[in-house]
């Protein structure tokens, strides 16, 4: 991946490395920096189960570390034992971004990052959810929104 996408990935992001496991940001990308720290999907809900547990012991939420029976230490170890750091120029990003028609079938898809062509002009495109998404510097859209707005203005649209 070039290190020009990095201000678009962001904690949470989904990004496939060359074997195509994918994995979880779990920090922010940084220009600066030439690995980030991910979490293979496989492994999420525990990690996420830790985390939310040595979250609630150190604040103690509702008496948690009172009823916690389990050494919070091995916990945080476990936790950190799931993370992994890539290479920037490793991966890629996981999500695609689906144009459809105003009717809902599927035209195309491209990946997260990825640029198409309106009306003949490049522009790349950042998923943001399963139906949302945003042009580099523009607006965010749905996609039965983008769908609808290209019908109605003759917006043609294109796979790169």
């Amino acid at each position: 991946m070039e290190k020009t996408y990095a201000k678009f990935m962001k904690w949470g992001r989904l990004v496939n490395n060359k074997s195509s496991e994918v994995f979880k940001l779990i920090e922010d990308m940084d220009n600066n920096n030439n690995t980030v720290k991910v979490v293979n999907m496989n492994n999420w809900k525990r990690y996420d189960l830790l985390k939310a547990w040595i979250r609630n012991y150190e604040s103690n939420s509702m008496g948690f570390r009172d009823r916690f029976d389990e050494n919070i230490e091995d916990c945080k170890k476990e936790m950190q034992s799931y993370e992994t750091e890539l290479q920037i120029t490793d991966i890629e990003p996981a999500n695609k971004i689906q144009f459809i028609t105003p009717n809902y079938k599927t035209k195309f898809e491209v990946k997260n990052l990825d640029s198409i062509l309106v009306n003949g002009e490049s522009r790349r495109v950042i998923f943001l959810d399963e139906t949302h998404f945003q042009f580099e510097k523009g607006s965010c859209y749905h996609i039965c929104q983008w769908a609808e707005l290209c019908d109605k203005n003759g917006i043609e649209i294109n796979p790169i």
